[in-house]
């Protein structure tokens, strides 16, 4: 997905995950009981988080903006809610809070990701090929860290550790996802109109574009999400030059980045221009709000070689606060 085809979240929450044990029909919002023969709206998404009013639907919004990935789990929490276990409720709790920070992760680090795809696709070869000639993914193993004291300590933009990606054929991928019994066939299938909206756009003011790489983050089985990025030819001028060990580069880089929990965002200081600067997430009540690390100019001013060792200190000294 290009950078500028939604616009970067910047303020995340913490995993809503609560919503399969409101077994008592309260307000997802106020917890307010409806009085007797009142029915409280449903979430048209989920069809599972019940509201009031429009006031309070709209005041957890923020928590619930994901419910795309309740609905992913919606069969299952429906078959739980009449009659399940506490050990049931506990795995089904953890695997909507994995998915929900998935989300998050994958959407804090967006940038970097896509950065690291174009240089990967490059090594690997297959940069200036039509991707519709010989379709792959590129397929991202994560590993989810521990969060000992609880999941709202846990920094959005950390709370994984990323593998190194591999490109494989698309085909194969989703066949192996059939015969696992995930909904990633589907899934991929459903976004076939998205796919196609965002190649005609792409292609339309892109005369270097080459193709969508379909990027796959894998937390756990069942566990994942796919995005799109538009690809490239290697000579298309806004790239620079272009070598491997600039790609090389790049990739050690962003790696870096997603690793100490570094994300990329428009500069709010400067208008009329979209200038990246690298940042954190800082805890803010129960949010995480992203916060520039540099502005524009002092990140530009400092020499290339030396802006990793800069951005770890700066980084180090703010997270001690």
């Amino acid at each position: 997905m290009a950078p500028n085809s939604h616009p970067l979240q910047t303020t995340f929450r913490t995993p809503d995950t609560g919503l399969i044990r409101n077994k008592d029909g309260l307000c997802r919002n106020c917890d307010k009981k409806p009085a007797r023969g009142e029915h409280f709206r449903k979430c048209t998404g989920c069809q599972l988080a019940l509201y009031c009013s429009d006031a309070c639907q709209q005041e957890d919004w923020g928590r619930h903006k994901h419910c795309n990935f309740l609905q992913e789990s919606a069969d299952e929490i429906r078959g739980l809610q009449a009659d399940a276990n506490e050990e049931e409720l506990a795995i089904l709790e953890e695997k909507l809070a994995l998915r929900s920070r998935l989300r998050d992760y994958t959407e804090a680090h967006r940038l970097s990701f896509r950065f690291i795809v174009a240089a990967q696709l490059y090594l690997a070869g297959a940069a200036s090929t039509p991707l519709a000639d010989d379709p792959k993914v590129l397929v991202v193993p994560l590993r989810p860290r521990p969060h000992d004291d609880g999941p709202s300590s846990l920094d959005p933009a950390r709370a994984f550790t990323a593998g190194k990606g591999m490109l494989l054929p698309l085909t194969r991928v989703l066949e192996d996802s059939a015969k696992s019994g995930t909904r990633l066939s589907e899934a991929y299938a459903a976004s076939a109109g998205y796919r196609e909206r965002l190649a005609a756009k792409e292609a339309a003011g892109n005369p270097w574009f080459t193709g969508l790489l379909p990027v796959l983050y894998r937390a756990a089985l069942g566990v994942t999400t796919m995005e799109f990025f538009p690809q490239c030819r290697p000579d298309a001028p806004f790239r620079g030059e272009v070598t491997a060990a600039s790609e090389r580069q790049q990739v050690a880089t962003y790696s870096r980045f997603i690793e100490l929990g570094v994300l990329l965002r428009p500069d709010p200081t400067v208008s009329g221009e979209t200038t990246y600067v690298p940042g954190y997430l800082k805890k803010a009540g129960s949010r995480w709000k992203w916060t520039p690390l540099f502005s524009t100019s002092e990140w530009q001013r400092t020499p290339v070689a030396g802006r990793q060792t800069l951005l770890e200190t700066k980084l180090e000294l703010v997270r001690r606060v």
